[in-house]
C-alpha cells in the first residue's frame, strides 16, 4: 500500500513530559510558527524563531501573549513581539517526520555524526528532505507507521520515520 501524504511537522514519539525537556522562549513580531515545527535561536538571548541555525528544538504552543490569549498561527495570525512560546528543547527527543521525497532511506544513511537531512516545507506542514543535507538539522533512526492506517510506512515517497535531531545542531547537544 501506498504512504498518505500527510505532512504535519514532527511529533514526539513515545515521550513523557520529562522527556520533552520543556523551555519558554519569547518570539519576535509576526511570528508564524504551528506546534509540530522545528525552531532555532536568534542572536537575542532567550528568543526562537523559524531561521535555520542552531536547534532550539520542537515548537509545542502557539504564542500566548502577556495577557495569556493564544495567537492563532494556524488561521494566519501571527505573533507580536516577546510573545511566548513552549519548545521541547532535549537535543535526543525521538519525533516522527514524514519524508518528502521518493528516495530510499534507510537509518544507516545517517548513522555517522554528522551526515543528516534538512527539514522543508511550510509552517505545520515540515517534512524530512532527504535530497538535502546543507543545514544537517535531523537524523532518521528507522521506519514509522502510516497514522491514517496503523501499517508500517513503505520506504520511499511520504514515509513516515522516526527521527530526532542532529545533535551536532542543537543548543544543547554534543560538539564535534
Amino acid at each position: 500500500m501506498a504512504n498518505t501524504d500527510n505532512a504535519k511537522g514532527l511529533k514526539p514519539f513515545q515521550s513523557t513530559e520529562k522527556d520533552l525537556e520543556r523551555q519558554t522562549f519569547h518570539v519576535d513580531a509576526g511570528f508564524d510558527g504551528i506546534p509540530g515545527d522545528t525552531v532555532y535561536l536568534t542572536a537575542t538571548a532567550g528568543r526562537v524563531s523559524k531561521t535555520n541555525g542552531v536547534i532550539a528544538g520542537l515548537l509545542l504552543t502557539k504564542p500566548k501573549t502577556a495577557l495569556g490569549a493564544i495567537v492563532d498561527t494556524e488561521n494566519s495570525e501571527t505573533a507580536s513581539a516577546d510573545d511566548t512560546v513552549q519548545v521541547a528543547t532535549n537535543p535526543y527527543l525521538r519525533m516522527v517526520g514524514q519524508i518528502s521525497t521518493g528516495t530510499l532511506t534507510d537509518a544507516y544513511t545517517t548513522r555517522s555524526a554528522a551526515a543528516a537531512f534538512d527539514l522543508s516545507g511550510s509552517a505545520g506542514a515540515e517534512e524530512i528532505n532527504a535530497a538535502a543535507s546543507t543545514n544537517d538539522t535531523i537524523k532518521v533512526h528507522e521506519p514509522a507507521h502510516e497514522e491514517d492506517t496503523g501499517e508500517a510506512s513503505a520506504y520511499g515517497l511520504y514515509q513516515k520515520v522516526i527521527c530526532g535531531y542532529n545533535p551536532l545542531e542543537h543548543f544543547k547537544g554534543s560538539i564535534a
